[in-house]
């Protein structure tokens, strides 16, 4: 999800996340009316991955189905005592992660007859060890019958490839999926690469990357395993543009969603060096990346932004370095929120809802509802009620979005934060959280006697870096790491 360095080492089975939090910025805080509560207290952690996705199968059978960014599906019972959440598909055979951020199983999406036909629909990036890395859009079917057993199953050797795309690294794949109210497939695809879309696939609609897709799933075209809806924009033009192009634009459009009450397409579309946007998104809209980058010319410095689709809403680099997609929020938990949408920051965990029409001709208006939701959402799920779940990346812990309590008429302004630098570890990896003031250049590890084993610039505008650590060089015993005057120490054991 991170706009990351060209040369951003290969990152192994620990790795540390180096993020600069920064003063808030833009979006004004008001009193907090919803707050994210962790629900299934006793469900299981994805094992020995991070989680990606958390959707509704709308089948009736009351199931939550977590995607695992290795390559598995858990489905478990939205019951608040469940304790199990039993393996739904695993293609980790074929799915490509290696611990890294942005690659492996990216989305699911159930089709609308779902209980009758049993058909989903995943993204996932896949590699054969020697050539390129490639993106896929596959269909697979669910284990109907005796055979099923006392869970839901689903076939991992009924996959149908409807998309096999060869790209040049394993980043910036977008990857999220639902079904419109139209009955069609929406589905993201990012630039493709790092870094500033060196392939300048987002404005090019020869191709499929940086794209919004719309597909027919259900009347393939001669020679495809999909169609293309005849009202898509680019139907029968003799440009040699893609038909399935529905939007064009985006560099890394990680999660998505559909209003369910307005057929309305909200887009987070994460960015290179210096903002995050939110896009509403219509049919044949121009989102502007790499020409500009939120709402200002990047490539093109001499940009007119009248060209484009401006986001709905954009946040630079102080505020945060990744946003989250979320949804419009339709449920009857908080009406104080209904209409609005809700969407967070993925670095510095903040949560927001936005009211894109006011009133009165007003600009949109953005409220922060948490500054520090203490978790780290991958994606959002709503289910039958309209209410939304989000899943923690790192433990694939289950949280939904609730009322907060009232705070006081006039609380006490909170003490300054004072600096630190801590360890976050969590079944993936351990993670550095920097609390400082901007201007840090580097973070870097050291032994107890004094020796940089690795340093790391921290990436100007975003005030993030990463650094890889292959535990197999380094004996066990304690290391300090260090970004400016801040340290802290951590233990490698075997």
């Amino acid at each position: 999800m991170f706009a990351a360095p060209t040369d951003v080492p290969r990152l192994m089975s620990v790795r540390l996340f180096v993020l600069l939090a920064a003063v808030l910025g833009g979006a004004a805080a008001a009193s907090a009316q919803a707050h994210l509560t962790r629900v299934f207290p006793d469900l299981p952690n994805a094992e020995d991955s991070w989680a990606t996705a958390l959707r509704v199968a709308g089948n009736g059978d009351n199931r939550f189905d977590r995607v695992e960014q290795v390559g598995r599906i858990t489905s478990f019972l939205r019951d608040s005592l469940v304790a199990e959440a039993p393996v739904f598909l695993d293609i980790t055979d074929r799915v490509f992660w290696d611990d890294l951020p942005e690659p492996g199983l990216l989305g699911l999406a159930f089709h609308p007859n779902y209980a009758e036909n049993g058909a989903f629909y995943v993204t996932y990036i896949t590699e054969d060890g020697d050539g390129p890395y490639r993106w896929r859009l596959s269909r697979f079917s669910r284990v109907d019958g005796p055979e099923s057993g006392p869970f839901p199953t689903a076939d991992p050797d009924s996959e149908v490839i409807l998309l096999d795309l060869e790209k040049p690294d394993w980043d910036h794949n977008g990857g999220d999926l639902h079904f419109g109210p139209d009955g069609y497939l929406y589905v993201t695809l990012g630039d493709g690469q790092c870094c500033e879309d060196p392939n300048e696939h987002s404005q090019d609609r020869t191709t499929l990357y940086g794209k919004l897709l719309r597909l027919d799933v259900d009347n393939p075209a001669p020679g495809l395993d999909y169609g293309i809806p005849p009202d898509n924009p680019y139907v029968g033009n003799a440009e040699g543009w893609r038909e399935e192009i529905w939007a064009y634009g985006f560099r890394n459009p990680w999660r998505f969603s559909i209003d369910c009450e307005t057929g309305e397409v909200w887009v987070g579309d994460v960015g290179e060096v210096t903002w995050e946007e939110v896009n509403l998104v219509e049919a044949g809209g121009n989102y502007g990346w790499d020409d500009m980058e939120g709402p200002e010319c990047f490539e093109e410095p001499n940009c007119d932004p009248d060209d484009y689709a401006l986001p709905v809403w954009s946040y630079d680099h102080t505020v945060g370095v990744a946003v989250i997609g979320g949804h419009v929020y339709r449920g009857e938990t908080i009406p104080a929120l209904r209409g609005r949408y809700i969407f967070s920051e993925w670095a510095l965990r903040k949560l927001w809802a936005l009211d894109p029409d006011p009133g009165s001709g007003a600009p949109p208006e953005v409220t922060l509802l948490e500054e520090d939701l203490g978790v780290t959402p991958a994606g959002y799920a709503v289910d039958e009620r309209g209410e939304i779940y989000a899943v923690d990346t790192f433990s694939g812990r289950i949280f939904q979005l609730t009322p907060a309590n009232p705070l006081p008429a006039d609380p006490e302004p909170p003490a300054p934060e004072e600096p630190t630098l801590r360890l976050w570890p969590n079944p993936a990896t351990t993670t550095l959280d920097i609390h400082a003031p901007l201007g840090l250049e580097t973070v870097a590890v050291y032994d107890l006697l004094g020796r940089r084993l690795i340093e790391t610039p921290l990436q100007p505008g975003c005030q993030c870096a990463r650094l890889a650590l292959d535990l197999e060089t380094f004996p066990p015993g304690v290391y300090v790491a260090r970004a400016g005057d801040l340290t802290e120490t951590f233990t490698v054991v075997r």
